[in-house]
């Protein structure tokens, strides 16, 4: 039996991650739930007059959104005032912006 000073012999296996979702290059005028989302071009952009990213964490307060963009990417471009709206829950500190190099 593990003691505080001794690990278990077979810890538990971390969860696989997560699927990630393609989805189109704007982001204005959508809503998302958590999860892992990448471009379906190089980046991602929210455009002046497309309304905001609404980010619905679904009653989760530790519910985590996951952008992923590739090497070729320019980044996130924001148009002005664009927002990005959370609801649900949603925390920014569980908001991520990946460039993948």
């Amino acid at each position: 039996m593990p003691t505080p000073e001794m690990p278990p012999a077979f810890p538990t296996p971390p969860a696989p991650p997560p699927p990630v979702t393609t989805i189109p290059t704007e982001l204005g005028g959508q809503t998302l739930t958590p999860g892992v989302y990448s471009s379906a071009s190089t980046t991602f952009g929210i455009t002046a007059g497309a309304g905001p990213l609404i980010l619905d964490a679904q009653s989760d307060p530790y519910g985590v959104f996951i952008f992923l963009m590739n090497s070729g990417a320019t980044g996130l471009t924001v148009g002005p005032g664009s927002v990005v709206q959370l609801t649900g829950q949603a925390q920014a500190c569980n908001v991520f912006w990946k460039l993948n190099t």
